[in-house]
């Protein structure tokens, strides 16, 4: 059975939201952590997109790690959590109005967290400003097979709609990503969610800011392409 024709899970908090089942409606309450309100049948298609960094210091003792990691990176006049979590709620309601429910997610994201698919979106930085190009990874150690098609399809897209290079320099953070480690941490994603992690550019980057940073629905456009055509060729 398919991730999207079950009722996902009961009521959890969620730093200040709450995610409640209520006969087969699934809603998800506003609140200032960038979630925004869900309303959705089950039998439609569910995606997690999670902002990056977004209320990283309100993380449980099991990801205390990720406490000094404040808002991320800066670049642009702009921090790494605010440029993500802008493309975050773009790409979410690009989705939306394709009938796709979404959850725009935290740092901490719901124990074994089950989706048709789990985006993670991260700015990259580093000391020389020539630096650029964006990059995905899927699970270097998973489960179900998809996330490698997840992945494909939001590289293709993302290129497209941006016109950002590639950067094949994939980091083991990325291929390792604590939200990819169901064995190790509660606040994961499910092992049968396709997943996958993306840094959408670097933010200390100039050519790379005129997109995320000025045009985020750029990025955006890119992620929801991609994940759309995903999920269809998975319904297919």
């Amino acid at each position: 059975m398919k991730p999207h024709s079950l009722l996902l899970f009961t009521s959890f908090a969620l730093g200040v939201g709450l995610f409640g089942v209520q006969g087969t409606v699934f809603n998800m309450s506003e609140n200032n952590s960038g979630a925004q309100d869900v309303v959705g049948h089950v039998g439609a298609f569910r995606v997690g997109i999670q902002a990056g960094h977004l209320k990283s210091d309100e993380a449980p003792e099991e990801l205390s790690g990720l406490h000094g990691h404040g808002t991320g990176a800066r670049g642009g006049g702009a921090t790494e959590q605010e440029v993500v979590l802008k493309i975050a709620r773009l790409a979410a309601e690009m989705l939306r109005e394709k009938g796709v429910i979404v959850d725009v997610l935290p740092t901490t994201i719901p124990p074994l967290y089950r989706a048709d698919a789990f985006v993670s979106i991260h700015a990259d930085s580093n000391p020389s400003v020539v630096v650029s190009g964006f990059k995905l990874s899927a699970p270097l150690r998973g489960i179900e097979e998809k996330s490698p098609e997840l992945e494909d399809a939001i590289y293709d897209s993302y290129e497209k709609a941006t016109g950002l290079r590639r950067d094949p320099n994939i980091t083991d953070s990325m291929k390792n990503y604590y939200a990819f480690n169901w064995r190790k941490y509660q606040n994961a994603v499910d092992p049968f969610t396709p997943a996958v992690i993306i840094e959408t550019g670097f933010i200390t980057s100039p050519f790379d800011q005129r997109v995320i940073v000025s045009n985020p629905e750029l990025s955006a456009r890119g992620i929801a392409d991609g994940v759309f055509e995903f999920l269809n060729k998975d319904k297919n």
